[in-house]
């Protein structure tokens, strides 16, 4: 994934590293599309990182060339997860074009 300098400048939960984590595991598996997201899913939020309950980083990348965003959601650690999910393959269908 990311290197350790990049997380410790950025934090994990950054477009950065997720973009780094995206574009490693496309090399390393020989696959075309690859998604890579950190978050603060919840209930309680990180003692390493002082973004907020429902932060996430996701970030795709592809042939195509490759995005990140970041974005804040709310609700149940369940819930931030499903919008953390449909988020991702938002960002895949804005990469594709679609």
């Amino acid at each position: 994934g990311a290197d350790l300098a990049l997380l410790r400048e950025k934090g994990a939960v950054s477009g950065e590293a997720v973009l780094a984590m995206a574009n490693a595991a496309r090399q390393k598996s020989g696959v075309a599309y690859a998604i890579a997201e950190s978050g603060i899913a919840g209930p309680q939020g990180s003692r390493r990182s002082p973004k907020p309950v429902g932060f996430v980083a996701i970030a795709v990348a592809g042939p195509e060339g490759e995005r990140a965003a970041e974005r804040q959601f709310d609700g149940s650690r369940v819930e931030v997860m499903r919008q953390i999910a449909r988020a991702s393959l938002e960002e895949l269908a804005a990469l594709l074009g679609v």
